[in-house]
């Protein structure tokens, strides 16, 4: 039967190729949901012959053209020559189809720019360098077809953005989200942006400056994701893990404690007028800068007790909902929808959840239905695979848009809640993501995620040099982009060799 796929590839590629070859089948991330290798016929990509046709609709086919050479020309080193039309395009906007062919070439099939960007992304994970020389220009791939569209509309990836971290490793994990096809980036800022209004508000060496923000607004703009500001209007006010400490505020500037809870600073004091308005602030401030995306994340996970005389006098479960009732209206006015983790919304000790997370108060299931059906329920879960997700039908049944948010180191957990995600027909997937730019973890997570939130299966790593491969060939190709070449800019640590545990 193989054999007879063969021929019959062979027949429909052209059995007048040149060489002989035998490629090793490629692992494309997001896995395609069909895909076709005809791994004993090269097509070539070479300068001065390299062809490209393009299928879109009409009124975004020119920008789509133009995308596609600019990009082509900066991964492969030369221009291609393209060819465009409206006839035949396709329907849904995020579905793409992609043959190559030693005669005709490459031909992309889309929609419109969204479509011909994945396709791009996957042509870039294909094609490899000529072999034969020491250097080479020239680049060829296997002929194959592929026919492929995700099953889920919400794909986003959450990373935090901590003093420790590096621009570069903000920048590298924007870029690699696209390649990977996922269309949302969260940004939760840990106390290093630097606001105009409230310049107390976080280090002082914070690099999440606007300056920034706005050149990462822009690369994220040209790779095909939209980033999203978060800022924790609830728990975590400190801007820190709760082990370490910090208060990137109040460190700093003791005099604002009034705007928090007393003794760990650890809620905002939701009975301050002044906390309420510069939460409001915040949150008007990062979403010009971000450039007024369709979401917001306010976080609000892992709420404590109050502690504030005034915050204790008060119905408290109707002093958080009120200001979620109001900083919704502004976002909507805004033209967004609100994103919040799930867990104070479900009562701590209800036996209807199980293993799953519940930190809420008593009265947590009048607070959720008080809240306006624009919300967009984040339901984070880090175990591991369960028969099944009650509180992921609880909210769907509450009639909120609901994603599922595993973390990146329990992949079985991923892949579990990716498939339950597409079972139930949630709105999406948003992939947490907790520091871990480094090691296994990062590597691990980051193709598991993709294919999860795309709703295929990732078959692992299949090439025998190295456990975490493709995942560094593709994270080389992001770095090539972003032209970074020094030492601790590349690959999945800063170090070989932990300098900080070494034993003298």
């Amino acid at each position: 039967m193989k054999k007879l796929l063969i021929a019959f590839m062979l027949c429909a590629f052209g059995s007048d190729a040149a060489e002989k070859v035998n490629f090793f089948e490629p692992t494309v991330v997001p896995t395609p949901v069909k895909a076709e290798w005809t791994t004993s016929v090269a097509v070539p990509l070479e300068k001065g012959s390299a062809k490209v046709r393009i299928i879109c609709g009409g009124k975004e086919l020119e920008a789509s053209v133009a995308w596609f050479a600019r990009h082509f020309r900066e991964a492969f080193g030369f221009d291609c020559s393209t060819t465009a039309s409206d006839v035949g395009a396709l329907t849904k906007a995020e579905a793409y189809e992609m043959s190559a062919d030693p005669k005709e070439g490459v031909t992309i099939r889309a929609a419109g720019l969204v479509g011909v960007r994945h396709a791009f992304y996957t042509l870039r994970q294909i094609a490899i360098r000529k072999r034969g020389g020491l250097t080479a220009t020239d680049w060829t791939m296997p002929a194959f077809r592929i026919a492929d569209e995700p099953k889920l509309a919400f794909r986003g990836f959450h990373f935090c953005w901590f003093p420790e971290q590096r621009v570069t490793q903000i920048e590298r994990q924007i870029r690699l989200a696209a390649y990977y096809k996922f269309n949302v980036v969260v940004l939760e800022n840990w106390g290093v942006y630097r606001s105009e209004k409230y310049p107390w508000f976080g280090w002082k060496d914070g690099k999440m400056t606007p300056a920034e923000v706005r050149r990462l607004k822009a690369v994220a703009d040209d790779v095909g994701v939209t980033l999203v500001p978060q800022l924790n209007v609830f728990g975590h006010a400190s801007l820190s893990r709760v082990r370490t400490g910090n208060h990137a505020a109040l460190n700093v500037s003791p005099e604002y404690e009034p705007v928090f809870e007393p003794y760990s600073g650890w809620n905002w004091c939701l009975s301050n007028p002044a906390a309420r308005q510069m939460i409001k602030d915040l949150m008007v401030e990062l979403h010009d800068l971000f450039g007024r995306p369709p979401y917001f994340h306010i976080g609000c996970d892992e709420g404590c007790p109050p502690t504030c005389p005034d915050c204790r006098a008060t119905d408290y479960n109707e002093l958080f909902a009120s200001l979620l009732r109001e900083i919704s209206v502004l976002m909507e006015k805004r033209g967004a929808s609100l994103l919040m983790w799930h867990d104070m919304l479900l009562q701590k000790g209800d036996t209807r959840w199980g293993p799953f997370y519940a930190n809420g108060f008593e009265g947590a299931e009048d607070l959720l239905r008080s809240l306006p059906k624009t919300l967009i329920v984040c339901d984070w879960y880090y175990g591991g695979p369960q028969k099944a997700y009650p509180t992921l039908d609880y909210f769907q049944k509450e009639g909120f848009r609901t994603v599922t948010s595993p973390i990146c180191s329990n992949l079985a957990g991923v892949d579990a809640l990716g498939k339950a995600a597409v079972d139930k027909g949630l709105f999406g997937l948003l992939q947490t993501n907790w520091g871990s730019f480094y090691g296994r973890e990062m590597a691990g997570c980051f193709p598991r995620a993709a294919c999860a939130a795309w709703g295929t299966v990732y078959p692992g790593s299949r090439l025998p040099q190295d456990i975490t491969s493709p995942v560094n060939h593709h994270l080389r190709q992001v770095l090539q982009d972003m032209g970074a070449v020094n030492y601790e800019d590349t690959g999945f640590d800063d170090e070989q060799v932990p300098v900080h545990s070494v034993t003298l």
